[in-house]
């Protein structure tokens, strides 16, 4: 297995290479570019969704499209609030598992003393009650929808690309 930072092959990012022909790791084969899930042995832990993953995302995204008229009517004066003058909006995306991170985030911003911007321009989504609740102790803007969110793990990450990192990354884009 080799790495390499290569200008110009396809990104600027770190490059993976492995003597592999996509089934056996030999090392008379040439090198060839992976992905990052495939581990030395040739063996790729970032497989695919299954297929009831995929009718699951499915399903979700449903949700959120059958709810998009409604999240408009409530989205668009909330972020027309929050960008003020300078059309500027933070967006985050958090549950309750996450919150540690939000709350530090509001601490260093205070600390640094742009705390009272942070609440001003930030619109956070809620992907559970607890992070609502928190989010509304903060004093920012924040929206939760119990239909569309109801999915979502409250609880952190155990692993990257584990079901509930995988989930709150689909927020994450789709929100």
């Amino acid at each position: 297995q080799c790495m390499a930072i290569v200008g110009n092959y396809e990104s600027y990012h770190i490059q993976r290479w492995l003597r592999f022909d996509g089934k056996t790791v030999d090392p008379s084969y040439p090198l060839h570019a992976v992905g990052r899930g495939v581990q030395s042995n040739g063996q790729n832990k970032f497989e695919a969704p299954s297929d009831n993953y995929a009718l699951q995302n499915q399903a979700l995204l449903e949700t959120y499209f059958n709810r998009l008229e409604e999240t408009i009517d409530v989205l668009t004066p909330m972020a027309a609030t929050c960008a003020g003058d300078d059309n500027t909006v933070i967006v985050m995306v958090c549950n309750t598992g996450q919150s540690d991170l939000l709350i530090n985030f509001f601490c260093s911003a205070d600390a640094r003393g742009f705390g009272d911007i942070v609440r001003e321009k930030l619109l956070i989504f809620a992907t559970d009650e607890g992070v609502l609740e928190i989010a509304k102790g903060l004093g920012v803007h924040v929206f939760y929808d119990e239909k569309i969110f109801e999915k979502m793990p409250e609880q952190e990450a155990k692993r990257y690309g584990d079901r509930a990192f995988t989930q709150m990354m689909y927020a994450k884009i789709v929100t």
